[in-house]
């Protein structure tokens, strides 16, 4: 394992197994160190086999009454650096089972405590308990520190930056992956730099440093081709495919279906997924939205605890004309206060909900709505780390500012996401920007606004036709007209 030579180190353990007879309990526990081996073995060769392997450890930590056994087969669930399990689930069994481990540990300070707390705040990241989160992620880092431990506090701040990424949350993860990677750099932890520069990638976007962002994934790359497992390589084509998308680029759709490629031969269960959302955002600048309700259908049923999806089926719907259904997916959300959970698929539901208000031109939802999106307004929308992206954040409620009348503030967010858009090279985002806030002049229309309608509306129409972009071509003349 130490020599990175994880299908061997599987070999090995497999054979251990193989000739182990437990006669006592002594036997027992040693078959049970064997299967947690052989599950981390496994999960780090990308052999799926480690969750049945995992699970048989877990069950026979519990039947010997053997509380760090349980804890650390429970954590064996976990993919490297403690992400989530499958991130296509709420996963309600692991959940309770990382309860169990950690009450069968009591509340004594220990490593194995704080990794435990931190493994179930990550589980929790899509579910609404937001300051659940927060309290369990804070309280493992505590430990740590308190601990002295460097490499344990170099393993709950990655759980801490997964479990606490969200738009409120940006100055945070800046601080704590600058702490990360001084830790990892001062003890050479070839794994915890990857982390480092992952998380900060993400910060950095969300921050509107895109030339920073790109450094931190290149570094990320680098740590993965050295570490040689399947779940770091993912990363690196998933992060170009998500820079390809943002910037409306030839090689998007070629990029997508690499990531796809490479996290499908992982193993990663949410490869899919992550594929799914970057198509939708590379077939949405494309126009070809009634392409993609099938798809983003099949995803609210079997998901419906994403309401980034059902925000996603409902702005698709708008994109294809059928607004009466489109105002039933809303009013859906709606219902539940358009309750979107704090979490690092909020800036991506929000954004599509921004779109669907206003063309739907309902201010009461955007009375709701804007208060919620203007404190972050300035930042970029990121979702999953480093997974896709819709630009500024701003744009978005400059949609809902104008939905409310608010002129001066919807063009200030716009004249923002312009610049914030253009500084990124966020070009199909340039393209909605522009016919957004002309748009928005059309409908304020005071001394001056038409001329600079006209103006907006050239430029977007010229750079949609170069990406292509049929629908926004569509809207730019229905603005058109109205000059």
């Amino acid at each position: 394992m130490a020599s990175l030579a994880f299908e061997e180190a599987v070999a090995h353990y497999e054979r251990a197994l193989s000739v182990l007879v437990p006669r006592d309990r002594a036997g027992e526990l040693l078959r049970c160190d064997l299967l947690i081996a052989l599950g981390a073995a496994q999960q780090r060769a990308g052999d799926l086999r480690y969750r049945e392997t995992t699970s048989t450890a877990v069950d026979l930590a519990r039947r010997l009454a053997d509380a760090e056994r349980l804890a650390v087969a429970a954590m064996g669930h976990a993919r490297p650096g403690g992400w989530m399990a499958n991130a296509n689930v709420v996963d309600q069994g692991l959940i309770a089972l990382y309860e169990e481990a950690a009450a069968a540990l009591g509340n004594d300070d220990s490593i194995l405590r704080a990794r435990v707390l931190t493994q179930l705040a990550v589980e929790l990241v899509y579910t609404a308990e937001r300051d659940r989160r927060d309290a369990l992620s804070a309280e493992a880092v505590a430990i740590a520190r308190r601990l002295g431990d460097m490499v344990g506090v170099m393993r709950v701040l990655v759980g801490r930056l997964i479990a606490i990424s969200d738009p409120s949350t940006v100055a945070e993860r800046l601080a704590l992956t600058a702490d990360l990677d001084e830790l990892a750099t001062r003890l050479d932890n070839t794994e915890m730099k990857f982390h480092a520069a992952f998380h900060r990638a993400g910060a950095l976007l969300e921050a509107g440093d895109g030339d920073g962002a790109q450094q931190a994934l290149a570094r990320m790359e680098i740590a993965a081709a050295e570490l040689r497992e399947p779940f770091y390589r993912w990363w690196g084509p998933l992060g170009r495919a998500m820079w390809s998308t943002l910037r409306g680029l030839p090689t998007a759709e070629q990029d997508a279906f690499a990531a796809l490629e490479v996290g499908t031969a992982a193993g990663m269960p949410d490869a899919s997924n992550a594929f799914a959302a970057i198509m939708a955002n590379i077939r949405g600048y494309q126009g070809r939205h009634e392409e993609l309700l099938d798809g983003v259908r099949s995803y609210v049923e079997a998901q419906p605890y994403m309401v980034a999806w059902r925000a996603a089926l409902a702005w698709n719907l708008c994109e294809t004309e059928r607004l009466a259904e489109a105002r039933e997916q809303f009013d859906r959300l709606g219902s539940m206060d358009f309750a979107v959970p704090l979490n690092w698929l909020w800036g991506s539901a929000m954004d599509s909900l921004a779109w669907v208000c206003g063309d739907l031109g309902d201010r009461e939802a955007a009375a709701i709505l804007y208060p919620r999106i203007a404190p972050v307004a300035e930042q970029v929308s990121v979702s999953v780390l480093v997974t896709f992206s819709t630009g500024s954040i701003g744009l978005g409620a400059g949609v809902l500012a104008s939905c409310l009348g608010r002129w001066e503030d919807a063009e200030r967010h716009f004249e923002h996401a312009l610049a914030v858009n253009e500084r990124l090279g966020a070009r199909p985002w340039v393209v909605r920007s522009r016919r957004a806030w002309a748009q928005m002049l059309l409908e304020r229309n005071r001394p001056g606004d038409t001329e600079r309608a006209r103006e907006l509306i050239a430029a977007g129409r010229a750079e949609a036709e170069q990406l292509g972009m049929a629908r926004e071509l569509v809207r730019c003349e229905r603005l058109q007209e109205r000059l």
